[in-house]
């Protein structure tokens, strides 16, 4: 590198440490997801494909935490949302087993998010997702029922749901919700149905109850 170089490099870190403690504090929230999302890549793995990054560490200088403190959960979600928009603008599948975290990193600078992206190997998280309250509830490799009584796996005390609603329940490695004879039946994107598939993304109806089927 010549001498002009070095010296323009220098410059650049001159003014960007002098930018950073002027704008101490600063991080805003759409600077810290563009930053995530700028982070996304694909991971080589041995004897496999490459992978989509499913490991985000999110280290904030300790003046810009106290910023997000209060929303915390909502800004791992927000974060969750810009990995896969970024996955999915560059023509890549969505990273399964997604986890963020955001912590304090005393060698960050001030207005700065250090993000470091990572792939490891984990079963990805299946979930149920009640469309009004945000309630989450996983499935597994056990069958779950879905119905009015105490007894359910997913107890919904709901006149308008059945005692005993619904199963969903792993079959050919996708989940599959069966109808149990209910009196309002069980919906999935708004048809009525005896038994079917369920995909990421797929609303599923207990007569009045509605929840999303999410893979993450």
């Amino acid at each position: 590198m010549g001498l002009l170089k070095r010296l323009e490099a220098g410059l650049e870190r001159v003014i960007d440490g002098l930018s950073a403690r002027a704008f101490r504090g600063r991080l805003s929230e759409a600077q810290l997801l563009r930053q995530v999302a700028e982070a996304v890549a694909q991971v080589p793995v041995p004897g496999a494909s490459a992978q989509v990054a499913n490991t985000y560490r999110i280290g904030l200088h300790p003046d810009d935490l106290p910023t997000f403190a209060a929303n915390l959960e909502r800004l791992r979600d927000r974060c969750a949302e810009a990995v896969r928009g970024s996955a999915r603008t560059r023509g890549w599948v969505r990273p399964l087993g997604l986890e963020i975290a955001i912590a304090e990193d005393p060698t960050a600078l001030p207005g700065e998010a250090r993000v470091a992206a990572a792939y490891e190997p984990r079963p990805p998280r299946v979930e149920l997702v009640n469309a009004q309250s945000g309630r989450r509830v996983s499935l597994g490799a056990e069958p779950l029922v879905v119905g009015r009584e105490p007894s359910c796996g997913l107890c919904l005390p709901n006149e308008g749901v059945s005692r005993q609603h619904a199963r969903i329940e792993l079959s050919g490695g996708d989940y599959v919700v069966t109808d149990l004879r209910s009196a309002n039946g069980t919906q999935v994107n708004g048809a009525r149905v005896v038994s079917a598939p369920l995909r990421d993304g797929d609303h599923v109806g207990f007569g009045p109850a509605v929840f999303v089927f999410t893979v993450n």
